[in-house]
């Protein structure tokens, strides 16, 4: 038995490597027990059925998991859980430090099993991603301000039209230095300098003995020479290298954005990558359109990816602009009937390409922006080469979207060579306004019991943010798919999805054919999926999946049973989800629930679609309520 006699003092900390201490000093704690711990620091709680399944992944989980625990009790000198406690909690006697030390999250208990490790990267790439995303630019230029001594200089790479002003301001008003451009002035001033930078810049900074320097660079390509001089010769305790962070969603909505319909707040979003600048001229513009209904690029963001563009050959100006036509991954067939296999590493290396597999291009809205610049008659022209060949190559959905992008009809015939089938031919039709096949989801109409507990098991992909019942999944093109997990009671409940999404998915599955908007599944494979132009729900039983509309506001309750996990995700090749998902008892109908005291019961009735027991059933069925 430990000698721990009391319970002041015991501290996890998750930050750097993972460690129970007592009063200070470690407690020798088994690495499987240290993980256990470490995943209930996180996630709050969870059932003794998720702790099995992700420590032992065997069929003596549960058994281990006691086991476990009682060598916990064993070196804490106490039981940290109640004995039949079913989730379990780290109780309030355990203080969860994650900020002890400047490192890496969660070291030293990686490899304990496959599904923790991926648990782990999960929660690491979150954490950089809230860093991120909490460091807006005037919390970033006051947490500079704050790190670095006069003279300093800041090395700045913003996206072309990126509004400076919320920066400069923040940093001008944190370091008590008055803005000045260029390198005249008096010596204590914040110095702003843009390329071309002019002569004597270098010398100048290099000789300055107070004040602060910040040198914008261009946003693609490599270092101006004088930059790397001064990276080789300034002080680097004095010098940083920022690049600004986009604009959040949150943010946009609450500023930009606040007076604009959910859907149309999202696609101008999207439209503009979260580049506060773009966003800002998009909104002096009243959110004009062309006659395409796409959003029109502002003149001053042209103009700004014009000067970007003055530092690559024509040659790789042109193939840039003609690759920018198709919205997916560049492929090998694509870069020669564009003629741009020859501009590829000049694009690459000044960072207008990226390569992580296939081709795409490093920031979207560049993408977007030269594409729209393009004169619709030679736009038009691209999209017509581009779709004949994408038919010859056999990927008829990627033909599809550029022969609707140049104006020409679209038929969707069984005999065509690549043509989709499944689950995504489905979405397709729903699309393009053809019927779909299926017979209606298996209904139940049942009560609604109490609130039950939902504790998020993992995230996956960018931009996913929330907590409690509110979730938010924010994709921007080039991202993958974006997903969060819940556990689920194992038994009859009720999960309440409502909300709202929209997304950018040519003919409903995008160009690679499998970004459908959002989802819901099960671990044993059934799904809800809410696609694009489908007028009333569907059930679709060779796979698995209930068809639901997605237009407007989403309200839809679904019934589930034995299952332990669930998780909603979009694979959208750029979307907005915001949702709020709650999971209820299944409340008890009948006499019996009319003799039971009204209080504490929720006497709400609704059709649930019933993902318990199969999918379709004839139209006519509608089984009456379920018993608790």
């Amino acid at each position: 038995m430990s000698n721990v006699v009391n319970n002041a003092g015991f501290r996890l900390v998750l930050q750097g490597e993972v460690r129970l201490e007592y009063q200070g000093r470690p407690v020798a704690v088994r690495k499987k027990g240290l993980a256990l711990l470490a995943y209930l620091g996180v996630v709050g709680a969870a059932s003794r059925a998720r702790l099995a399944d992700l420590l032992w992944q065997n069929g003596t989980g549960r058994a281990n998991l006691r086991v476990e625990l009682h060598r916990l009790a064993d070196v804490t000198g106490r039981s940290l859980f109640e004995p039949r406690a079913d989730p379990l909690r780290l109780p309030s006697w355990v203080t969860v430090d994650r900020d002890a030390v400047d490192d890496t999250l969660l070291e030293g208990i990686d490899g304990v099993s496959f599904d923790l490790d991926r648990w782990i990267e999960g929660v690491r790439a979150q954490a950089e991603r809230k860093v991120l995303q909490n460091r807006r630019a005037g919390d970033l230029a006051r947490g500079l301000a704050g790190e670095l001594r006069s003279p300093f200089l800041i090395v700045l790479r913003a996206r072309p039209a990126e509004d400076l002003d919320e920066f400069l301001t923040a940093l001008s008003d944190a370091t008590r230095l008055p803005l000045v451009e260029g390198v005249g002035g008096p010596a204590r001033a914040l110095r702003v300098v843009s390329p071309p930078y002019p002569d004597g810049c270098t010398e100048a900074l290099l000789a300055a003995r107070e004040g602060g320097w910040v040198l914008r660079v261009p946003a693609y390509g490599e270092d101006p020479r004088e930059v790397l001089e001064l990276r080789n010769a300034f002080d680097p305790a004095r010098l940083r290298y920022v690049e600004l962070p986009r604009v959040s969603w949150e943010d946009a909505r609450q500023g930009l954005l606040h007076d604009l319909r959910f859907e149309q707040a999202a696609e101008a979003y999207v439209f503009t990558g979260g580049n506060g600048g773009f966003l800002r001229e998009l909104a002096r513009m009243q959110w004009v359109r062309e006659g395409d209904g796409v959003f029109a690029v502002p003149q001053r963001v042209r103009a700004a990816y014009q000067l970007e563009m003055r530092y690559v050959s024509l040659e790789a100006r042109l193939a840039l602009e003609r690759l920018s036509i198709h919205p997916g991954p560049i492929t090998e067939a694509l870069i020669d009937v564009l003629d741009a296999r020859g501009a590829l590493d000049e694009l690459e290396r000044r960072g207008w390409l990226t390569y992580d597999g296939a081709w795409r291009f490093r920031e979207p809205e560049s993408r977007t922006v030269l594409c729209r610049s393009l004169q619709p008659g030679r736009r038009g022209t691209y999209h017509r080469e581009v779709a004949v060949l994408m038919e010859v190559e056999g990927d008829w959905l990627a033909g599809a979207y550029h022969r609707i992008a140049a104006g020409q009809p679209v038929v969707l015939t069984e005999s065509d060579r690549g043509v989709p089938n499944g689950l995504v031919q489905a979405a397709v039709r729903a699309a393009l306004g053809l019927e779909v096949d299926g017979a209606s989801p298996r209904y139940l109409e049942t009560m609604v019991g109490p609130e039950l507990a939902l504790l998020e098991a993992e995230r996956h992909g960018p931009g996913t943010s929330g907590e409690g019942a509110d979730w938010r999944m924010v994709k921007i093109p080039g991202n993958g798919p974006s997903a969060i997990s819940f556990e689920l009671p194992g038994k009859r409940a009720l999960v309440h999805l409502r909300g709202r999404c929209w997304a950018e998915a040519p003919l409903g599955v995008g160009v690679a054919g499998q970004a459908l908007p959002l989802e819901f599944e099960l671990a044993d494979g059934h799904r809800v999926v809410f696609v694009q132009g489908l007028t009333e729900p569907l059930a679709q039983d060779g796979e698995d999946a209930v068809l639901m509309p997605l237009s407007g506001a989403i309200d839809v309750w679904l019934l589930v049973s034995d299952a332990i996990e669930g998780r909603i995700l979009t694979r959208a090749e750029a979307a907005v989800v915001e949702l709020e998902i709650t999971l209820h008892a299944v409340g008890r109908g009948g006499a019996q629930a009319a003799n039971e005291p009204a209080q504490g019961r929720e006497m709400r009735q609704v059709m649930a679609i019933d993902l318990s027991s199969g999918i379709g059933v004839p139209a006519t069925e509608v089984r009456r309520p379920v018993g608790g």
